[in-house]
């Protein structure tokens, strides 16, 4: 089962004490998948990213942003999923995480953000509670990989 997020208007301000550095860039891997949602996004005039939260110069915590499309029927016109999510497992724990979701979330202050966390991954469950997202739903993906609402 998977649960559904969405950011709420009253965001919890995070400060960055670990004076982390952000980056955004367009995502490079060769999954068909993603040259799939650039070209769809490019179409749109959207855009499709790689957000990246950097410590020392070194990648520590990305993020994917992806506008609204066919895979994700329940977001608005103007909503972006955010996923998938990493932290490389020795910076786990530290606040990364919420810091990046924060950051994207005020660099495009006037879009709604959606996020499908597996109900079994508590700490990513609390990252996102921590800069406000709220659960609105719960749901699975059906046959043609889309994510429903149950």
């Amino acid at each position: 089962m998977y649960l559904y997020y969405k950011n709420s208007q009253s965001k919890t301000q995070i400060p960055n004490s670990l004076h982390v550095t952000f980056r955004k860039t367009i995502p490079t891997k060769l999954n068909p998948l993603w040259l799939y949602w650039r070209f769809i996004s490019w179409l749109k005039g959207d855009g499709f990213y790689e957000y990246q939260a950097l410590l020392h110069e070194e990648i520590v915590c990305t993020a994917y942003v992806v506008p609204k499309n066919i895979k994700f029927p329940f977001i608005p016109n103007n909503g972006y999923h955010i996923g998938p999510c990493y932290t490389k497992p020795e910076y786990r724990g530290k606040g990364l995480y919420p810091l990046l979701l924060q950051h994207i979330m005020e660099e495009n202050p006037d879009r709604e953000y959606y996020m499908i966390i597996k109900d079994t991954n508590i700490p990513s469950i609390k990252g996102v509670q921590k800069v406000g997202f709220q659960e609105f739903a719960k749901g699975q993906k059906n046959l043609l990989q889309q994510w429903v609402i149950s």
